[in-house]
């Protein structure tokens, strides 16, 4: 990681969205920390493609961060994001997507620290995997004592296309109070090839059919941009 930090402060009720953009082709890691402010609305947005980055969330009363974190792209790619839901009221999601092809490698983590009562927080990722790419997903939900009236749910979806690809993925809870209500799935799944019979059946070439299904698994996600 650089020694120092990109350091972003949204103040009280400021609502922003940030889009972040990769314009360097060097694999140098990053760390990016922001400080949302009581009753502040953030959405964040970003694309990696051949970096290694870190991004923590600090969220105060009322407030609340949607990150978005898209991954594609060949090589290594890695991507953390941790969200500290500090004071009562805070909410985090987290939506991620990936798509690997020939070699790529991710890994990719997803974390949510519920440090005060009454905070929210969802975690979903759809991943697809050709070739001879490979994932290893981690999402957790962490509840500390005391923090009571918690509500937290996470999910993994893959999506492989090719016998050689391989998820690694794990989704986790440490719950440390009773009070709270907390979910969490894992699925990996390859085309269906009744419908792709179905598709192809109806005019489309196997290229545009596997294309459409690819798209429907993907599309909860990119639905919530809207």
């Amino acid at each position: 990681m650089n020694k120092e930090p990109i350091k972003i402060l949204i103040e009280k009720k400021g609502i922003i969205t940030i889009f972040e953009e990769q314009l360097l082709k060097e694999k140098n890691a990053c760390e990016i920390e922001i400080i949302v402010g009581s009753e502040a609305r953030v959405t964040y947005i970003t694309q990696n493609t051949n970096k290694k980055i870190k991004r923590t969330a600090t969220v105060h009363t009322d407030a609340e961060i949607i990150w978005f974190d898209f991954n594609e792209g060949e090589g290594h790619v890695e991507s953390e994001i941790i969200t500290k839901l500090v004071e009562p009221g805070g909410r985090g999601e987290t939506y991620g997507l990936f798509y690997g092809k020939n070699k790529t490698q991710f890994i990719i983590s997803h974390i949510t620290e519920h440090l005060a009562p009454n905070t929210h927080s969802i975690m979903e990722t759809k991943g697809v995997l050709d070739d001879h790419s490979r994932a290893a997903m981690r999402s957790l939900i962490k509840i500390y004592p005391m923090m009571n009236g918690c509500t937290g749910h996470e999910r993994a979806d893959t999506l492989l296309l090719s016998n050689d690809a391989h998820i690694d993925a794990v989704p986790d809870l440490e719950i440390s109070n009773n009070d709270v209500q907390c979910t969490h799935a894992v699925t990996t799944t390859r085309l269906n090839p009744e419908k792709l019979f179905y598709l192809t059946g109806r005019g489309l070439d196997e290229d545009e059919a596997r294309k459409l299904l690819v798209d429907a698994h993907l599309n909860s996600i990119l639905e919530k941009l809207d």
